[in-house]
């Protein structure tokens, strides 16, 4: 990922399928970080320990940033520069239940 950051242009050696599939993996894991890392902050607001509410903390702002900058950066780059694929690359995401 920190190198499609630095240089967005290397996606280019990549065919469009797994251009896709890529970008669509990393969307689908990241979005899946973001909400486990909300639901357990949530959950452990009363931990006493200062690190482990610090470490979550700054776990959930790192995966905010690479969100960000796959969704606002990256994959923009990607529509310019690659058709969609014929078969279908993005994930169905389902919570568990009691995270839903």
């Amino acid at each position: 990922m920190q190198h499609l950051i630095r240089q967005p242009k290397a996606i280019e050696t990549m065919d469009s399928q797994n251009v896709w599939t890529l970008l669509h993996g990393m969307q689908a894991a990241l979005h899946i970080a973001e909400k486990t890392l909300s639901n357990v902050r949530r959950e452990t607001q009363g931990t006493p320990s200062a690190e482990i509410r610090g470490a979550l903390r700054d776990m959930q702002t790192a995966t905010l940033s690479l969100r960000q900058v796959l969704e606002e950066a990256i994959i923009p780059h990607a529509k310019n520069s690659f058709p969609f694929p014929q078969k279908e690359t993005r994930w169905r995401i389902q919570p568990p239940e009691h995270l839903a």
